[in-house]
C-alpha cells in the first residue's frame, strides 16, 4: 500500500530540493530590504516545493485516518454506489429502468439499505405497485444483516404506504 506512496514521495522530493535551493540562493543574495521583490520571489520559489511534496503526504495521512474518520466503509476502501443514473431515470419517468439499475447495484452492494429504500419509493410512489414493493421489502429484509437497517426498511415501507395511497 505504501510502496507507491514512498516512491512518489521520493521522486517529488528529488524534484523539490533543487527548486528550494534556487529560492534559498535568490534570498541569500539579497543584502537589504530594497531587494524586497527579489526576497518575495525567493520565498515564493521556496514555498513551491511544499505543493509538490504535499499530495502523497496527504494521501498517506488520509489512508491511515480515513477509516476512523469515515467508518461507514469499514476501512475497506470500497466506494459506495453512485445513485445518479437510476435517479436520473426516475426523474425522466423511466421507473422500470430505474428499478433495473438499482437491481444491478444490488449485485455488488446487497447490504446497501438506501438501494432498497429507493426501489420501494419508486414502486409505491411512482408505480403504485404494492406487490412489487412487498417483494422488494422481503428481499431487503433477507439480505440486510444489520437489525437497524431492517427496522429502517420496514419503517420506510410503512411510511410510504401510509403517505402515498393512490386516490
Amino acid at each position: 500500500m505504501f510502496k507507491k506512496l514512498i516512491i512518489s514521495l521520493a521522486i517529488r522530493i528529488i524534484i523539490s530540493v533543487p527548486i528550494f535551493l534556487l529560492g534559498w540562493f535568490i534570498i541569500s543574495g539579497s543584502t537589504s530590504w530594497s531587494d524586497i521583490l527579489r526576497i518575495m520571489g525567493g520565498v515564493f520559489i521556496m514555498i513551491c516545493p511544499a505543493f509538490i511534496v504535499a499530495p502523497p503526504i496527504a494521501q498517506c495521512i488520509g489512508d491511515i485516518t480515513g477509516s476512523s474518520l469515515f467508518p461507514g466503509n469499514g476501512g475497506s476502501g470500497e466506494i459506495p454506489p453512485g445513485f445518479s443514473k437510476p435517479q436520473a431515470l426516475r426523474m425522466k419517468g423511466l421507473y422500470k429502468e430505474a428499478i433495473s439499475e438499482y437491481d444491478t447495484m444490488l449485485l455488488n452492494y446487497p447490504q446497501e439499505r438506501r438501494i432498497y429504500m429507493e426501489m420501494l419509493a419508486i414502486s409505491i410512489v411512482d408505480l403504485h405497485d404494492r406487490e412489487s414493493a412487498e417483494d422488494i421489502l422481503k428481499i431487503g429484509l433477507s439480505q440486510l444483516k444489520d437489525g437497524n437497517d431492517r427496522k429502517c426498511l420496514k419503517e420506510e415501507f410503512n411510511s410510504l404506504l401510509n403517505d402515498y395511497r393512490p386516490s
